[in-house]
């Protein structure tokens, strides 16, 4: 299963549906965000920081195991920021 799909489900449809209906330039713009998406996800502890890129949708899908790090406070802000401009919360 892609991390990104399992991050910002809506976003990859959005880049899916627009690619097949042939509007590339639309396709390109949710693929540059959802790369940013990915950016801040890889930058946090993972799997902890999709963790809570899925929390933070309202699916709780519990904590991470030990001895995987926590996502701290000002990760979890930043995570919240890009997934709000992204349109996936």
């Amino acid at each position: 299963m892609g991390v990104g799909a399992c991050a910002a489900p809506k976003l990859c449809r959005r880049l899916y549906d627009s690619f097949m209906a042939g509007d590339l330039e639309k396709a390109q713009g949710y693929h540059r965000m959802l790369c940013k998406v990915m950016s801040v996800i890889f930058g946090q502890p993972f799997p902890s920081s999709l963790k809570a890129a899925v929390e933070m949708q309202g699916i709780d899908c519990g904590f991470p195991r030990k001895p995987a790090a926590t996502i701290d406070t000002d990760g979890k802000r930043q995570l919240y920021s890009v997934l709000v401009e992204a349109g996936v919360i």
